[in-house]
């Protein structure tokens, strides 16, 4: 059951289910995550359109992963797999096929 709950963000109080995206804290987290995301994929666009794709590793990684809610959680310091992941990419075609997706855990 969702538990509705008046918002200070909505105009006269209108009942909101408390979602992320009324939470600016979680939505500020998500929006540059987003930004990451954009860039990165910029950046690997650059890197094609300028024939440096065959040429260049490019690894990206970032630090372990943090709850936005899980197990009532808003933090990253506990032994749940949500915070124990790592997102990683890796990107050079000499080495790795396109599109090849390792689904092994990566952890920090």
């Amino acid at each position: 059951m969702i538990k509705r709950t008046k918002s200070k963000n909505k105009p006269n109080g209108e009942e909101s289910t408390g979602g992320l995206s009324e939470n600016t804290v979680h939505l500020d987290y998500l929006r540059h995550i987003t930004g990451v995301d954009e860039n990165l994929g910029r950046l690997l666009d650059t890197l094609d359109s300028l024939g440096l794709t065959e040429d260049t590793v490019v690894v990206y990684t970032s630090d372990n992963g943090y709850f936005l809610g899980e197990h009532h959680l808003g933090d990253k310091r506990a032994l749940y797999e949500e915070s124990l992941r790592i997102p990683m990419l890796v990107r050079y075609p000499k080495l790795f096929g396109k599109g090849k997706t390792i689904d092994e855990m990566v952890l920090n």
